[in-house]
């Protein structure tokens, strides 16, 4: 008979098991066949554990982890405002500026607009430091219809309330549009036909006088490339990009209008 020597205790053990399951099943009967039923059980767990020397690692993040991370990520994330109104001002066009053709088309010009509160005079606020909100917006000029346009902007957390509603453009002076209720995420739109804008501001204070007619003269034709002129932009009344005669009669015009309002 062939003899195997075995070195490992484990091993004998285990063949030693297969030897008596032989002889169990040459004779079987109900007990043998349920003690060998625990002996393969118990035999295979030195199997076990010999094939379990390295235990596999999962890398996985815990999911507490995951839940932390996004609140981290919402903290970042810019706050809202309360409430948001829109504003919208309708295409409008500029008296003494008319369509041409020549080359020089009326430049694009900036829109400025103004939210007063009803216990200030925006007439006796030259700075406009008194206005509650101010914003400064740039418009475009279409000569196709011979008319100046804006895109809309808004004003977040504005309180709910009467306000009075100003504007202008570069060298013109502030004119009202009107009073008006103003509620939280609603659009307010500044009609066309109330835009009555009146040009030969050139200092910006909000009036029209001899300081204003001494600037455009400083700029006149020729002038406008001299160290005098430094208004050059205010100075041209029709935006044309030219300081001429056009914008000396625009002023004049202006001036006798002004000047009759403020004998009423």
């Amino acid at each position: 008979m062939l003899t195997i020597r075995i070195g490992c205790p484990i091993l004998k053990s285990v063949v030693g098991l297969i030897k008596r399951a032989f002889v169990f099943l040459l004779h079987p009967t109900a007990s043998r066949t349920n003690m060998l039923v625990l002996l393969l059980i118990f035999a295979s767990i030195p199997l076990t554990v010999l094939s379990a020397k390295k235990p596999q690692q999962i890398n996985q993040q815990p999911a507490v982890k995951n839940v932390l991370s996004t609140s981290q990520d919402n903290n970042i994330l810019p706050s809202q405002p309360q409430n948001s109104t829109l504003f919208y001002i309708e295409p409008f066009t500029i008296a003494g500026i008319k369509k041409t053709n020549t080359p020089n088309k009326p430049k694009d010009k900036n829109i400025t607009f103004y939210l007063y509160n009803l216990i200030d005079d925006p007439e006796k606020d030259e700075d406009a430091e008194k206005a509650f909100r101010k914003l400064t917006i740039s418009s475009s000029y279409d000569k196709n219809t011979n008319t100046f346009s804006s895109s809309k902007f808004h004003f977040d957390n504005l309180p709910q309330g009467k306000y009075q509603l100003l504007l202008k453009v570069d060298g013109s002076l502030r004119q009202s549009v009107g009073i008006k209720d103003i509620y939280p995420n609603e659009t307010v739109i500044i009609q066309e036909k109330k835009i009555k804008l009146v040009m030969g501001d050139v200092n910006n204070d909000n009036k029209l006088n001899i300081l204003d007619y001494d600037l455009i003269l400083s700029c006149f034709e020729d002038k406008i490339v001299t160290s005098f002129c430094v208004n050059k932009d205010s100075s041209d009344l029709n935006f044309d990009g030219i300081n001429n005669g056009l914008d000396y009669d625009i002023f004049l015009k202006n001036l006798s209008l002004v000047s009759k309002l403020d004998k009423l």
